[in-house]
């Protein structure tokens, strides 16, 4: 399996977990970085190059080598006002957004939207509450969803008549997130061209096979391409 795919000439490179790295027009465009600790993922956080950084929660799955790769870049890292002071306390810039937002960024925009996830920070972060999110990215030739760790919710109707998203990026491993089944009807209820699944396989709680997502998605006679990556090198 490559790590990386090519869709109008975006390039989208698989970091591991719900990892990402999107580059489009020299811009690089970073999610949720979770490389230290990642017993899969096989990029090292200080050979990261790039000019946005997003993160869709405050899990230490999500938060991962954002501050660092922040740091490095001297790049703000985009995410909800309620990791304002856990960013601020570790010395990184922040570009704090509320949830429904539309914000500008040197890509284009990205826009946050909800997910129903639990709201208790991982051991070691002082935030008293979180807010998870997901986050739509709008790119030139290109806009991909990328769902963060969420249950299945009817939300994914309201994405597709609004903002009509080409790729979604969809969690498949249960226990904290949609399950394979689920994940067949957000594809479904999302309408788009690509989906690439994530969050799974990392631990043993979350194994999932990707291939039995691609067939239920085929059973489903769903358009839709499923798009599995590997981690990147």
């Amino acid at each position: 399996m490559a790590s990386k795919i090519t869709i109008n000439n975006v390039d989208i490179t698989f970091l591991g977990h719900s990892g990402f790295i999107i580059e489009e027009n020299n811009h690089k465009i970073v999610i949720d970085p979770f490389l230290t600790g990642n017993p899969l993922a096989t990029v090292k956080p200080e050979s990261i190059k790039a000019d946005s950084l997003i993160i869709t929660h405050a899990h230490s799955d999500h938060i991962g080598d954002s501050i660092s790769i922040a740091k490095n870049n001297n790049i703000p890292i985009t995410a909800t006002f309620e990791l304002e002071k856990y960013i601020a306390s570790n010395g990184a810039k922040a570009n704090l957004v509320a949830i429904g937002s539309k914000q500008k960024l040197p890509f284009g925009n990205v826009v946050f939207r909800p997910a129903i996830h639990n709201n208790k920070p991982s051991d070691g972060i002082d935030i008293p509450l979180i807010l998870p999110s997901s986050v739509l990215l709008q790119l030139q030739g290109l806009s991909i969803y990328h769902l963060g760790d969420t249950a299945i919710n009817l939300d994914f109707k309201l994405i597709q008549e609004v903002y009509k998203p080409d790729v979604a990026i969809v969690p498949i491993g249960g226990h904290y997130t949609m399950d394979i089944e689920e994940a067949v009807f957000a594809v479904a209820w999302l309408g788009v061209k690509y989906v690439i699944p994530v969050h799974y396989n990392t631990f043993s709680l979350i194994k999932a096979d990707p291939l039995e997502l691609k067939e239920k998605m085929k059973q489903a006679n769903l358009k839709a391409e499923c798009i599995i990556l590997d981690t990147a090198e």
